[in-house]
């Protein structure tokens, strides 16, 4: 990753003393004791790595893409997660600030796909509809894996109470089988639909148990 970041912002001529400073940065943030889930390896990591091979030659604007992933959850406030989005803009914007880059169609875009993480409706195969749909991949991997996905995400929201948190949780999947198509793109609906979809239906059986 550390080697995907650098290369974006030599492509974007930031000076490698602030390329160091703001790769540091993330490391600090992304490697927080109370994170469970949004982690450097637990999280970021696999979502690069299905980054490498759905996504990276099926969009234009990388470089935008891989910051918008990088900042997603630079900061990362288990109890008003809105507020993280609005956040987490304000240090995009103070990262691009600092490395000096005034190109606005790539701040615009990467703002507008921090914002739009938790919207729908982007177009099919769009640079939105990618990022949203990478940020979805989880909830079609293995059993076995998503039982550790939904034991770490509820153990990283602790600081709720477990009755509220599975409520909250039980509203999300159940609105996820109500859309037609989890995933917007062709590419993740085939690859991750029914099993996204399995995974969801047993887990709010165990929920209402």
């Amino acid at each position: 990753m550390e080697e995907t970041w650098n290369e974006v912002l030599r492509d974007l001529s930031v000076p490698e003393d602030i390329a160091t400073k703001w790769w540091s940065q993330i490391m600090v943030q992304y490697t927080e004791s109370a994170r469970i889930y949004h982690t450097m390896d637990n999280y970021l990591r696999k979502k690069f790595e299905i980054y490498d091979i759905m996504v990276k030659d099926n969009i234009s604007e990388r470089s935008a893409f891989v910051l918008a992933m990088f900042f997603q959850h630079y900061e990362h406030d288990t109890n008003v997660y809105g507020d993280s989005i609005d956040k987490n803009v304000e240090h995009v914007k103070n990262f691009f600030k600092d490395a000096g880059i005034n190109h606005e169609g790539l701040i615009s875009t990467v703002v507008g796909l921090l914002g739009a993480a938790c919207e729908s409706g982007s177009s099919k195969e769009g640079i939105d509809a990618y990022f949203q749909d990478l940020e979805l991949a989880a909830l079609g991997a293995s059993p076995d894996e998503y039982v550790e996905y939904i034991t770490d995400i509820e153990k990283e929201y602790s600081n709720m109470p477990a009755h509220f948190y599975r409520s909250l949780r039980l509203k999300v999947l159940q609105t996820l089988l109500l859309i037609p198509k989890i995933y917007s793109t062709d590419l993740f609906y085939e690859k991750y639909e029914t099993q996204a979809r399995e995974n969801i239906e047993k887990e709010i059986n165990e929920v209402l148990k």
